[in-house]
């Protein structure tokens, strides 16, 4: 696994069977009686416009097609705690009767072992049904005076996040007790859009987190114009599109530091 991977689950084993039909024509027919007619609850931990929200939009557009009974979906959207306010709706809350799914942060599948008192939920409790892309984790920076991994270590750097649990913030606390940059997190922003907005507007200087598909799309015109630099990337292998961005991996030297990093960056 090279990095992050946006992934869907379920908290109940009905939807990966009506997916995988695996117990034939008869199980088929099963899982056909019971989705007709249901509408099926999809989860989203962040607002609309998201990298998570417009994936598993697209996702919902054709999965209806391939479930037995060809149940309608609504995406319903449940920002906070950087999705571990989703991720334990679906742990704890959520019917588990295969009506309900839902697109969690990958990182909200290490959250149980980073605190355990805040996150109680088991993530191997989960029916994972898949996943929709492999992705990279970058930090990009608005402040044009900031352009290497080096100027990270010399002067505080603001970074905004969604929450103390989202993967923007892991990726800055990670990389501040790894490699001595001085990251300073900003914490409280709906979704990583509007960390994008303060960002342009000069209230942080950046944030990690930043989707390799993102640079593509969200921050494309910031990234080519030179507005946005890419700092660092975090993958167990360079993006064949930012050779020259240092890897965090090649950045550390001791065993116990990657294998931290393939905890935090591998999922």
């Amino acid at each position: 696994m090279s990095a992050r991977h946006l992934a869907i689950a379920l908290r109940a084993p009905a939807l990966a069977g009506a997916l995988a039909l695996a117990s034939g024509a008869a199980h088929a027919q099963d899982a056909a009686s019971f989705y007709r007619g249901k509408t099926l609850q999809a989860v989203v931990g962040y607002p609309p416009g998201s990298t998570f929200e417009l994936y598993l939009r697209l996702f919902v557009q054709h999965m209806g097609r391939h479930v037995p009974g060809q149940p309608k979906i609504v995406v319903q959207h449940m920002p906070g705690a950087g999705s571990l306010k989703a991720t334990g709706y679906l742990a704890s809350v959520a019917a588990k009767d295969g009506t309900v799914f839902g697109m969690p942060n990958p990182v909200n599948t290490i959250e149980p072992l980073i605190d355990p008192e805040r996150s109680k939920f088991e993530p191997r409790q989960f029916a994972w049904l898949g996943s929709l892309n492999s992705e990279i984790s970058t930090c990009g920076i608005w402040n044009k005076a900031i352009k290497t991994v080096d100027d990270l270590k010399q002067r505080p750097v603001a970074v905004g996040a969604t929450g103390p649990s989202s993967g923007s913030a892991v990726d800055a606390k990670v990389l501040t007790a790894l490699l001595g940059v001085n990251f300073k997190i900003v914490t409280g922003y709906p979704g990583l859009t509007e960390v994008r907005l303060a960002a342009n507007r000069g209230e942080v200087d950046g944030y990690c987190g930043l989707l390799v598909s993102s640079i593509k799309t969200d921050t494309a015109d910031d990234y080519k114009s030179g507005r946005m630099t890419v700092a660092i990337q975090m993958g167990l292998k360079k993006h064949a599109e930012l050779p020259n961005v240092p890897n965090a991996y090649d950045l550390v030297s001791k065993t116990e530091d990657r294998q931290l990093f393939q905890l935090i960056f591998g999922p």
